[in-house]
């Protein structure tokens, strides 16, 4: 601070939250000179998964949030969680991923869902997740309760379909194998580079996303979605609420939505998609929807510029 003139600006993004509170710490230490940006990617002392102490941590979380310069978060749920529990107002700054560009058509040639992993068979449908897969995030019972009851119905579940998860998915796999589901039908692979899982999701025919375990689905919005939406791919939703901010984007990208929170519902999607059927599955338009969620981007840089050149406070 002291070898660089004028106001400096902070920019926190969290997680991981040890990082806003340092941040917070310079503005309360250096005042004025201090511009501090604050992006709560997702809640912490506020959710519902995360262990600890929160009659500690809510405090420390309120000073952070209340004390930015500029506040912003991903989605209207968790800005209506920290206006409720910390009079904190966030702009919504969606995680749109323009960083996803296409994968080459010579990317693709060369790639085959043997040489992925042997178990991988080349005619059966691919329903591919990508990504991580948190201890108490998702209904994660619901999932495997459908596909228990797709493997009940038919011969050769997983020459039909199979459901690849890409990244860490320890919990799932954990239950899965406590269930009668057929050989392979569930296909667990390690996290990979991201060109790697760019062929993946390319290829795959559904893409899984996983509504998180709340009323508004705690206003969880992953990258992951919008990732979704650049492959054009058809996507199967599971637990989506109505309302919420994963249902509004299904709307605005997709033309429509899919809410399924039942099992035997789910299967019946699942026989759908086995025989080639993504009419009932929401799929992104041709048209980007982006410009819309970018502004407000714009305007918190806006306000930080304003911030940073403008009088002192």
């Amino acid at each position: 601070r002291r070898r660089v003139p004028g106001r400096v600006v902070v920019l926190c993004s969290c997680p991981a939250f040890a990082v806003a509170v340092v941040g917070r710490r310079g503005g309360a230490v250096w005042g004025d000179a201090i511009v501090m940006a604050l992006d709560m990617r997702d809640l912490w002392a506020l959710h519902s998964a995360f262990p600890g102490f929160r009659l500690q941590k809510r405090p420390v979380e309120r000073w952070v949030t209340r004390g930015a310069d500029i506040f912003t978060t991903v989605s209207t749920g968790l800005a209506e969680r920290f206006l409720s529990a910390h009079k904190a107002d966030a702009i919504v700054a969606y995680n749109v991923a323009t960083h996803i560009k296409p994968v080459s058509q010579e990317a693709m040639q060369a790639f085959t869902w043997t040489d992925l992993d042997a178990r991988l068979h080349a005619g059966s449908v691919k329903l591919v997740y990508t990504g991580s897969i948190p201890d108490g995030f998702y209904d994660l019972d619901l999932l495997l309760d459908a596909c228990q009851r797709f493997c009940e119905v038919g011969q050769d579940p997983a020459k039909r379909l199979q459901l690849v998860f890409i990244g860490a998915g320890g919990e799932l796999a954990v239950r899965a194998e406590r269930r009668p589901l057929a050989e392979d039908f569930l296909v667990f692979l390690p996290q990979m580079s991201h060109s790697r899982i760019g062929q993946a999701q390319t290829a795959a025919d559904v893409l899984l996303f996983l509504g998180y375990r709340a009323g508004d689905n705690q206003g969880q919005v992953s990258i992951k979605l919008f990732e979704y939406f650049k492959r054009r791919l058809p996507i199967l939703p599971t637990a989506i609420k109505a309302g919420s901010d994963v249902d509004r984007l299904l709307e605005l990208y997709c033309g429509g939505t899919l809410r399924v929170d039942d099992a035997q519902g789910l299967a019946d999607i699942l026989q759908h998609i086995s025989r080639r059927d993504f009419e009932v599955l929401p799929r992104a338009s041709a048209k980007d929807n982006d410009a819309e969620l970018l502004s407000a981007y714009a305007e918190t840089a806006r306000q930080i510029l304003n911030i940073q050149n403008g009088p002192a406070k």
